[in-house]
Protein backbone atom coordinates (compact mmCIF):
# COMPACT_ATOMS: atom_id res chain seq x y z
CA UNK A 1 0.00 0.00 0.00
CA UNK A 2 1.17 3.29 -0.84
CA UNK A 3 0.27 6.47 1.61
CA UNK A 4 0.05 10.06 -1.05
CA UNK A 5 2.45 12.64 1.04
CA UNK A 6 -0.39 15.14 0.92
CA UNK A 7 -2.93 13.36 2.37
CA UNK A 8 -3.29 14.05 6.16
CA UNK A 9 -5.15 11.75 8.63
CA UNK A 10 -7.25 13.89 11.39
CA UNK A 11 -8.46 11.90 14.31
CA UNK A 12 -9.71 12.02 17.42
CA UNK A 13 -8.11 10.41 20.72
CA UNK A 14 -11.11 9.71 22.22
CA UNK A 15 -12.90 7.74 19.28
CA UNK A 16 -14.23 4.51 20.56
CA UNK A 17 -15.01 2.45 17.70
CA UNK A 18 -11.79 3.29 16.28
CA UNK A 19 -9.47 3.76 18.66
CA UNK A 20 -6.65 6.28 18.52
CA UNK A 21 -3.69 4.26 20.02
CA UNK A 22 -4.37 1.59 17.14
CA UNK A 23 -4.16 4.19 14.04
CA UNK A 24 -1.44 6.24 13.08
CA UNK A 25 -2.70 10.00 12.38
CA UNK A 26 -1.07 12.85 11.37
CA UNK A 27 -3.44 15.59 13.47
CA UNK A 28 -4.99 14.51 16.73
CA UNK A 29 -8.05 16.20 18.78
CA UNK A 30 -7.51 15.97 21.79
CA UNK A 31 -11.22 14.83 23.23
CA UNK A 32 -12.25 13.98 19.84
CA UNK A 33 -14.75 10.86 18.93
CA UNK A 34 -16.07 9.44 15.99
CA UNK A 35 -18.99 11.81 16.01
CA UNK A 36 -16.66 15.06 16.21
CA UNK A 37 -17.47 16.04 12.30
CA UNK A 38 -20.75 17.18 13.77
CA UNK A 39 -19.96 17.96 17.41
CA UNK A 40 -16.67 19.46 16.52
CA UNK A 41 -16.66 21.43 13.57
CA UNK A 42 -15.55 24.65 14.28
CA UNK A 43 -12.43 22.80 15.35
CA UNK A 44 -11.80 21.12 12.45
CA UNK A 45 -12.67 23.56 9.72
CA UNK A 46 -9.59 25.67 12.06
CA UNK A 47 -7.13 22.43 11.71
CA UNK A 48 -8.33 21.68 8.17
CA UNK A 49 -7.57 25.55 7.14
CA UNK A 50 -4.12 25.38 8.64
CA UNK A 51 -2.98 22.40 6.58
CA UNK A 52 -4.72 24.20 3.01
Amino acid sequence: MSILPNIKHIHGTSDRILPYKFVSADVKIKGGGHFMTTNRAEELTLKIRELL
